[in-house]
C-alpha cells in the first residue's frame, strides 16, 4: 500500500508577541481573494490612562507562514475603558469579509459600539458604526 506524502501541509504557528495575551481571534476572507486571513485581538499589557492597550494584528498566509499584515493600536478600547462595567472589549467577528468590533460599558446608564471595517484602496477603513446608549433605572 502506497500512501502520498503530506510535505507542505502544515502551517507555522503565530507567535504571540512578548507579553501580549490573546484577548479573541478569528479566520476570514478580508481581501476577496479567497484566501481567509487571520484578526488576532491583543491586550498588550501596557498602562494606559484607562487600562491596558490593546491592539489587532491581521495576519496572511505567504507560502504556508502566516506573516504580519496589518496592525492596530486604538481600534479596540483599553481595558478598564468601560467604566463601572469593567473590561469594554466583548470580541470580534468576520461577517461580509468586514472586521466587527463590538464594546460596551457604562454603568447607570449603558452604552454599546459597533465599528465595521472593510479593507479597501490597500487599507482597513471604518465603513459603518453603530451606538445606543439606555438607562437604568433603580427604585429608590
Amino acid at each position: 500500500m502506497l500512501c502520498k506524502s503530506q510535505e507542505n501541509k502544515k502551517t507555522e504557528r503565530i507567535q504571540t508577541p512578548k507579553h501580549f495575551k490573546i484577548l479573541d481571534k478569528k479566520e476570514g476572507d478580508l481581501d476577496n481573494d479567497g484566501v481567509f486571513e487571520k484578526v488576532i485581538v491583543y491586550d498588550t499589557e501596557k498602562e494606559t490612562d484607562m487600562g491596558t492597550e490593546r491592539q489587532i494584528y491581521i495576519y496572511k498566509k505567504n507560502h504556508n507562514k502566516w506573516e504580519l499584515w496589518k496592525k492596530s493600536v486604538g481600534a479596540i478600547l483599553p481595558s478598564e475603558h468601560g467604566g463601572m462595567m469593567g473590561d469594554p472589549f466583548e470580541g470580534i467577528s468576520i461577517n461580509k469579509n468586514c472586521i466587527v468590533i463590538n464594546h460596551s460599558g457604562g454603568a447607570r446608564q449603558r452604552w454599546h459600539y459597533t465599528h465595521r471595517f472593510r479593507f479597501q484602496t490597500g487599507k482597513f477603513q471604518l465603513i459603518g458604526a453603530t451606538w445606543s446608549n439606555s438607562k437604568l433605572w433603580f427604585p429608590l
